[in-house]
């Protein structure tokens, strides 16, 4: 799986740039439809950060992923 697996799983997906997205957080699902940041790093690196403090793991194990996943 890749970066784009987790994109598609996304909910309110917008490209905000080269390389970087936000998206609704689908682990506090808060009312900012911005709240999670995804982006890719220079080696291939996908960063994930959420504004409300939701951990790495807590976000991608609700899109259903691992961290070898990614």
């Amino acid at each position: 799986m890749s970066l784009e697996t987790l994109l598609s799983r996304l909910d309110h997906l917008q490209e905000t740039g080269s390389g970087s997205w936000r998206a609704r957080c689908p682990s506090h699902q808060g009312k900012s439809k911005t709240s999670l940041k995804v982006t890719e790093g220079d080696t291939g690196t996908v960063l994930v950060h959420c504004f409300g403090g939701c951990s790495f793991e807590a976000i991608i194990k609700k899109v259903g992923l691992t961290p070898s996943d990614l």
